[in-house]
């Protein structure tokens, strides 16, 4: 009797500690689930201040690289003899240079997104109460990583309660809300499982620390306190087209030695 009792003691202790633990990582998962929200909207906001002189800025760049390939394999030609086909040297640069041009294009894109998402409507401060309220209540219930009993069918249901919470879709959490509302979860009440839950939800613990601090260290939120200073934001609008200039003056320079490289006539 006396060692059932010791072990129920012991039980409960354990279940409390992995209780708190619970709670300590569900904390941090929403943290890291707001960061990633932060994130959009400081991208965004960035890319509406800046986001056409940094398209200017790459799209001059490319042109650089280009011009400087061009004339590298004109002087090859002459220094083998051979005929300047400036249409055929087009073409391979045009291949050796498509990630960049794809890189441009996605920039491009970037800007008209951050564009829609800054002009979506916002939520009232009611609704981000409840949109966090809804999921923090439904994360303790399906989160895999503090409920290693959950079937196939409840992951595919905490997924989509990710996926609404990143949207901001408060109808859809209130639907999954009605639909989980109802299931049990299966609780681990051997000892030794509790025991492993702890060393897994601590390493968790760890994990997700260290994810939340290397984000707050890099693009976009090492901006957070910045991102609405002007003079922060005139500081790097001078860079970049500092930045353009020279490169504006670089593809002046190698288009006119192209140009003298084949005698004045430049075939594009």
């Amino acid at each position: 009797m006396k060692e059932l009792v010791v072990s129920l003691s012991r039980i409960q202790k354990l279940k409390e500690e992995l209780s708190r633990l619970n709670k300590e990582y569900l904390k941090l998962y929403e943290e890291m689930e707001d960061l990633n929200k932060e994130k959009e909207t400081l991208e965004s906001l960035y890319m509406s201040k800046l986001g056409s002189l940094i398209f200017l800025k790459f799209e001059n760049e490319i042109e650089y690289r280009k011009l400087k390939k061009k004339l590298n394999l004109i002087i090859q030609n002459k220094n083998k003899n051979e005929k300047i086909d400036i249409n055929k040297i087009d073409t391979i640069l045009k291949s050796e240079l498509k990630s960049f041009y794809e890189e441009l294009e996605a920039i491009r894109e970037k800007m008209k997104v951050s564009k829609i998402y800054l002009e979506s409507s916002t939520l009232s401060e009611e609704e981000v109460k409840k949109i966090k309220e809804i999921f923090r209540s439904l994360a303790k219930k399906l989160h895999p990583d503090i409920n290693r009993n959950i079937t196939k069918e409840e992951i595919e249901l905490w997924n989509k309660v990710k996926e609404a919470y990143e949207n901001n879709d408060l109808v859809s959490l209130i639907v999954l809300d009605g639909i989980i509302n109802n299931i049990e979860i299966k609780e681990d009440v051997s000892i030794s499982n509790i025991e492993e839950n702890i060393e897994k939800i601590k390493a968790n613990i760890e994990k997700i620390q260290n994810i939340n601090k290397e984000a707050l260290r890099e693009f976009p939120l090492n901006l957070r306190e910045v991102i609405n200073d002007k003079s922060f934001i005139d500081n790097k609008k001078d860079e970049l087209n500092k930045e353009i200039k020279v490169y504006i003056d670089k593809i002046k320079e190698l288009n006119r030695i192209i140009t003298e490289s084949i005698g004045g006539e430049l075939n594009e």
